[in-house]
């Protein structure tokens, strides 16, 4: 990792679970954040780098406000910093407006 970043290359993590995950909750964002944490860290990740948590489908205002739990649960792994969000546009666009995340990844799809 460290000459990829040497070489101006940052690689990032996604962590992604079932579709729907992010609507079961905070206690799914907590197993989602350690087990994504505990494999960056055996592939040699930093422990500064984000994880981004995929809200990975074309999800409506109201699906997204169900996330808020399992975001929160990440941060509470993580921490606030340590986390990012990869979706499409109305995603991104609802969480970076209300500071769900401290990192943000647009898909193409759902955009």
């Amino acid at each position: 990792m460290d000459a990829l970043a040497a070489a101006g290359l940052w690689l990032g993590t996604v962590a992604e679970g079932a579709l729907k995950d992010p609507l079961l909750g905070r206690a799914k964002g907590d197993d989602h954040a350690n087990r994504a944490r505990d494999m960056a860290m055996r592939a040699g990740m930093p422990s500064r780098r984000p994880i981004f948590f995929a809200i990975d489908w074309d999800a409506s205002l109201s699906e997204l406000e169900r996330c808020i739990p399992y975001l929160d649960g990440a941060a509470a792994v993580l921490g606030f910093t340590n986390v990012g969000i990869y979706g499409g546009y109305r995603t991104i666009e609802w969480a970076s407006s209300r500071g769900h995340a401290a990192h943000y990844w647009q898909t193409y799809a759902w955009s």
